[in-house]
């Protein structure tokens, strides 16, 4: 009887450990943003940890967002770059640093499924700064810009540019590559190169604007309807060309 109590406070106490470990992976780490807006049922995937997406909560290196059905996630990163993640999407936020002092960002992104729009804040007089986003057929690579990357399954990835200019690779072959200029989407299919750009509708550049990102123009806090929980925009030391307000969040 004693010999299975120790065993039962041994297993507890083991739990205990594991449960710190998991939940605080983080520890040490610097957060590299926060979410700003949610709609609808979102995780965000620390370790071997579910925590619900909820305003304020701040996201790490190698978290994994993951959006439900007609859900969305908001991400506002240190660098003030915003990431909107759609429904169905599994994006891992891989790598990020941001060194002001050192005038160098660095951002590389990972996408299984769905669909992301991000604004990419241009910094001025930053030596290094760069910002990309992997896909299962593509690798897409900006400095500063507003585009969108839509992973339709695991054979063909569609970006767009709607701001500045977007390089858009095979991932099997970075030399085969296009340059996206605003208002161009193309298509990436597995182990093809990126298809001959076209001109969006004006349905797809509607689409952006309603997300909350005003083309053409300032990105930033929202106004939002329905269950959407938004966070005012907060400002950084960082010095950039940011746009800075916008429009109306869809449901």
């Amino acid at each position: 009887m004693k010999t299975a109590r120790i065993s039962a406070y041994c297993l507890l106490a083991f739990l205990c450990v594991a449960f710190v470990l998991a939940t605080d992976l983080s520890a040490g780490e610097k957060a590299i943003g926060k979410v700003t807006q949610v709609q609808g049922n979102a995780v965000v995937v620390r370790g071997t940890s579910r925590l619900a997406a909820r305003v304020g909560l701040e996201v790490y290196p190698k978290d994994v967002v993951k959006t439900g059905r007609k859900s969305r996630v908001r991400i506002t990163l240190v660098d003030n770059s915003i990431v909107a993640v759609d429904e169905k999407s599994h994006v891992d936020l891989a790598e990020y640093s941001f060194e002001p002092e050192k005038k160098e960002r660095k951002a590389f992104f990972s996408m299984l499924t769905g669909k992301i729009r991000v604004f990419a804040n241009r910094l001025t007089g930053y030596r290094k700064s760069t910002f990309d986003i992997k896909t299962p057929t593509a690798i897409c690579g900006v400095r500063g810009t507003v585009f969108m990357v839509w992973v339709q399954d695991n054979n063909i990835t569609v970006v767009a540019c709607y701001e500045s200019q977007v390089q858009v690779a095979n991932i099997m072959d970075p030399s085969q590559y296009v340059l996206l200029d605003p208002g161009l989407k193309t298509a990436i299919l597995q182990g093809q190169a990126p298809q001959v750009p076209v001109l969006m509708t004006e349905d797809e550049l509607n689409e952006f604007k309603q997300a909350g990102f005003n083309v053409g123009g300032d990105v930033g806090s929202t106004t939002t309807e329905g269950s959407t929980t938004t966070e005012p925009s907060t400002s950084t030391e960082a010095t950039s060309t940011t746009e800075a307000s916008s429009t109306t969040t869809s449901t």
